[in-house]
């Protein structure tokens, strides 16, 4: 199942659905109702996620950088350590830049989001959830995070480290407290509208196939009062012949008595 899931993921959007059919199809002639209705549910990802996807399924090393640069970066910030900050943000653009050809060259179009692409890579860089999502070859669609990243330091090659924090500042604690908050409702929402859309999905087969049904017993119904006819007719047709022929025998005995 994981390893059809992730073949899906790999193939180009504007064949997902033809592939997910299939795979539904082989799953059901297997019997296997469950994996059935799994990969039915999958969702076709945008053109971004698919390019990410592209590079967790044909590059996972490249994509292992990203998630072991992550976690350090996490780390440096935490820590409030200025001076690897700014090296690891080096680090960051020039990995991220080098992910975004990568996934030019392995979607082969000229017409890819690619400033999503990118956004999708540094949002992985800042949270863990994402970075997962991502290293897992699954996305359905690109992820942008709007004051939520990670604090790199400036720029400049500075020698000397300057003088660190030693806490956030309150406001900025109840910023990203809340920014968090809003990230966790939107997810929910859209897991929430990703739900109808399968229920609504389903309601329509539903219908239809109980459309279907009607029409199929209607027909039959239709079907069965026809051969009740023929039956019926059959039945008199067997009642007059039997008749017919013990008049016929009577005759002959009345006109030949030996026979």
């Amino acid at each position: 199942m994981d390893e059809i899931t992730r073949r899906l993921y790999g193939v180009d959007p504007a064949q997902f659905t033809e592939a997910r059919t299939a795979a539904v199809a082989e799953a059901k002639a297997r019997g296997d109702v469950k994996a059935a209705a799994d990969l039915g549910k999958l969702r076709k990802p945008t053109m971004g996620a698919w390019a990410v996807n592209l590079l967790a399924i044909n590059k996972p090393a490249l994509i292992k950088q990203l998630a072991d640069l992550s976690r350090k970066l996490r780390d440096a910030q935490r820590e409030l350590q200025g001076a690897e900050l700014r090296k690891l943000a080096q680090e960051r653009r020039t990995l991220v830049s080098s992910l975004v050809s990568e996934a030019q060259k392995l979607a082969g179009k000229a017409s890819l989001p690619l400033f999503e692409i990118e956004a999708t890579l540094n949002a992985a860089l800042a949270d863990e959830d994402v970075a997962k999502t991502v290293q897992s070859g699954r996305l359905t669609k690109t992820v942008a995070y709007d004051g939520f990243g990670l604090a790199a330091g400036p720029d400049e090659d500075d020698s000397a480290d300057r003088e660190p924090r030693t806490k956030p500042k309150a406001a900025d604690s109840a910023r990203r407290e809340h920014e968090a908050e809003l990230a966790e409702a939107k997810q929910s929402q859209d897991a929430a509208q990703a739900e109808l859309r399968r229920a609504e999905d389903a309601e329509v087969q539903a219908t239809q196939a109980l459309s279907e049904a009607d029409d199929e017993l209607h027909e039959l119904r239709q079907r069965r009062a026809a051969l009740a006819e023929e039956l019926n007719q059959a039945r008199h047709a067997l009642r007059f012949a039997q008749r017919a022929l013990t008049a016929a025998t009577r005759r002959v005995y009345e006109l030949d008595p030996g026979a």
